[in-house]
C-alpha cells in the first residue's frame, strides 16, 4: 500500500501535447519522444536500462549483488510518476529485489500496481521516511527526476538542494549506488521554445561544476559522469 503524506497531492499524467511543430514541420510530440523519451511517466524499463548502463547493463548491478550476498536488493525510483518503470522492474527482478517508487505527488495509477511500495511526501522528508522504515536502498535511480533539484540559480538555495543528495546517500546500503541523468542544456533550451511549461532543470550549473560540488559534498564516494548520467557509488565498510 502507498505511504501518503498527510498533505497528499494527486498528480496528473500528461495525456497529450500542446499542438505545435518545429521549423522543419516535425510534430512536437515526435521531438519530445526522440530527445527525452517523453512522456516520461510512460518510459519503459527497457529504455531506462539503456540509459543507466552501469546499473542495468550486461552485468546488472542488483543481480550481481543478489548473487554475491543472497540478500534481496532494494531499488528506489526517485520521481516515479505513474509507476510504469517500477511496475516493469518488479516483474523483471521478481523475488530478487524489492522495488520502491517515490514521488512528491501521488497518482491514481499506483492503486493498480502490485508488489511495489510507493512513497509520497515532500523531498525534504524522504530520508526521514526511509530511516523510520529502516529502508536502506541498494540502488537509487532517477530518470530526469533528481535533476529537478539542480535548477536553482541562487547558490545558497542550490547548495541546500544538494544537501538532499547527501541525505539520500547516507540512507543507502554500503556498496550501493545512486544514478541520475542531467538533461542536455542545448536540447532543454530547444524544447523550452516549444513548451513553456517545462521547468528549467539541471542547466544553470555546468557538468564540471556539479561534479566538483558532489565530490566536495561526498568525499568518500566514487563519483563519475558518463553520457550525462552521474553515478555515485558508496564504498563498502
Amino acid at each position: 500500500m502507498p505511504i501518503y503524506d498527510p498533505r497528499r497531492k494527486v498528480g496528473r499524467l500528461p495525456t497529450t501535447f500542446r499542438r505545435g511543430v518545429d521549423s522543419k514541420g516535425r510534430p512536437q510530440s515526435e521531438i519530445m519522444e526522440r530527445y527525452w523519451g517523453w512522456p516520461i511517466e510512460f518510459t519503459k524499463f527497457t529504455k531506462i536500462r539503456r540509459t543507466f548502463q552501469r546499473i542495468f547493463g550486461k552485468d546488472d548491478f542488483l543481480l550481481k549483488r543478489f548473487d554475491a550476498t543472497g540478500k534481496k536488493q532494494i531499488l528506489l525510483d526517485w520521481g516515479c510518476g505513474g509507476g510504469a518503470m517500477v511496475r516493469e522492474a518488479t516483474s523483471f527482478y521478481g523475488n530478487r529485489a524489492t522495488v520502491l517508487g517515490y514521488s512528491v505527488d501521488s497518482y491514481k495509477e499506483w492503486d493498480k500496481i502490485k508488489n511495489v511500495k510507493f512513497i509520497q511526501c515532500d523531498s525534504n522528508d524522504l530520508d526521514r521516511y526511509l530511516r523510520l522504515g529502516n529502508i536502506r536502498p541498494d540502488c537509487i535511480v532517477s530518470h530526469l527526476g533528481l535533476s529537478h533539484l539542480l535548477g536553482e540559480s541562487d547558490k545558497p538555495k542550490h547548495m541546500a538542494q544538494l544537501e538532499k543528495f547527501r541525505k539520500l546517500y547516507e540512507c543507502m546500503q554500503d556498496g550501493g549506488v545512486m544514478a541520475f541523468n542531467i538533461p542536455n542544456a542545448r536540447i532543454r533550451n530547444f524544447l523550452l521554445r516549444l513548451t513553456s511549461w517545462i521547468k528549467p532543470v539541471g542547466y544553470l550549473w555546468t557538468e564540471e561544476t556539479l561534479m566538483g560540488q558532489f565530490k566536495e559534498l561526498l568525499p568518500d564516494a566514487k563519483i563519475s559522469l558518463e553520457r550525462r548520467v552521474v553515478y555515485i557509488k558508496k564504498p563498502e565498510r
